[in-house]
């Protein structure tokens, strides 16, 4: 995903964090809304998840972060792709039901990943 990310769509390290399991996705997101009254901060716009982090699931960490947006002065969630190999219809509407915007397939195509970020 990094390489897709920083060869195909060009995206550079100040766009781009990378993180490895639920745990630091969220001290990621909590990080960033604390410096929500500074001039220069910028929110985060997309969380891109693997249903299969460790620690902390995909869904239980967008049902954390909405919970961190609430406690703050953010007015806008993130929007959340969930990368899964997991492909069946009761998985799907589970995730609707947590407010997973996006899907993408393991492996991701680029023309996927494309229309997500457009």
């Amino acid at each position: 995903m990094k390489a897709l990310l920083s060869n195909v769509f060009m995206l550079d390290a100040d766009v781009v964090t990378y993180v490895r399991d639920g745990k630091q996705a969220l001290d990621q997101v909590r990080q960033n809304l604390e410096r929500c009254s500074q001039i220069d901060y910028q929110p985060i716009t997309l969380l891109m998840l693997d249903f299969n982090m460790p620690h902390l699931d995909g869904l239980q960490v967008i049902h954390l972060v909405k919970e961190l947006c609430r406690s703050t002065d953010e007015t806008e969630c993130p929007k959340f792709l969930m990368h899964t190999s997991n492909q069946e219809n009761a998985f799907r509407k589970r995730c609707q039901g947590h407010k997973v915007d996006f899907f993408a397939e393991k492996p991701i195509k680029e023309e996927r990943l494309a229309k997500v970020l457009l």
